[in-house]
């Protein structure tokens, strides 16, 4: 039996939204739901949160240790290393990589992602590279092997703190990335309009009215139809723009390089 560890990465000093880890959503904090939905999956051996060293993250550790979550301090910045100790300690052989903002995170989609890769023997699948299902069920699994190879080859701070760029190469007409067999789950709806994921205090508002109506493991399904009933919702945090934060990170990499 492969080892399969998912990895959440998790900080409290998010720019945009500072403490967004620990905000509550309908009575529990955002990363609880978060590790309380991925521990659903059925195939995921190993649940492992991975925050920095920074003072900030404290609360983190003292959360984890309270809820007997498995937590690794890192590198504040080269998140990367992170994924690679945890790895290396525990053995791994697959790694799931989830971020620590998306509470309605879906167990069903996390166990699809790992059914298609180890079925089609992948080095690197996603629900990422082609968008269709909305921003906040994000899932990346991938080999250990994979990993160690990014580590070697991923040489600049955009690289390594986004963890994935020479892994999933959609970034290679900017970045470095390997000769992987990449695999993609793709809903048969498209639904990447909706966003679901944490980054703004809108986004708080809104994810506390789909928890209102919907209990602790509600379904992305559940999410969608309850979105067609109640369109007014979307309206909460419509005017965020997707995947904001890689897009500052991007052009913070491009001022410093220049």
């Amino acid at each position: 039996m492969k080892k399969i560890a998912c990895i959440i990465q998790a900080r409290m000093s998010s720019s945009r939204f500072p403490g967004k880890s620990m905000k509550d959503i309908n009575g529990k904090p955002t990363i609880k739901r978060v590790v309380e939905r991925v521990s659903k999956s059925r195939l995921i051996s190993e649940v492992w949160l991975a925050c920095s060293k920074h003072n900030t993250d404290d609360i983190l550790e003292e959360f984890s240790i309270s809820n007997a979550i498995n937590i690794y301090r890192g590198s504040m910045n080269d998140v990367l290393s992170r994924y690679v100790n945890i790895s290396k300690n525990i053995k791994a052989d697959i790694i799931v990589r989830i971020t620590g903002d998306c509470p309605l995170i879906d167990p069903e989609i996390i166990d699809k992602v790992i059914e298609k890769h180890q079925n089609l023997f992948a080095d690197y699948t996603s629900n990422t590279l082609v968008r269709s299902f909305p921003d906040g069920l994000d899932v990346e699994v991938f080999s250990s092997k994979s990993l160690y190879e990014a580590d070697l080859y991923s040489n600049n701070s955009f690289m390594r703190e986004h963890v994935t760029p020479y892994i999933h190469g959609r970034l290679s007409d900017k970045f470095l990335s390997g000769n992987f067999k990449r695999e993609q789950l793709i809903s048969t709806v498209d639904y990447s309009k909706y966003r679901w994921t944490l980054d703004e205090e809108e986004d708080l508002i809104f994810l506390n009215k789909v928890y209102n109506y919907l209990n602790d493991y509600c379904t992305w399904k559940d999410v969608i139809n309850l979105l067609k009933i109640k369109p007014q919702l979307v309206d909460i945090n419509k005017n965020i723009k997707f995947n904001e934060g890689t897009l500052i990170g991007l052009k913070n990499y491009k001022d410093q390089s220049h």
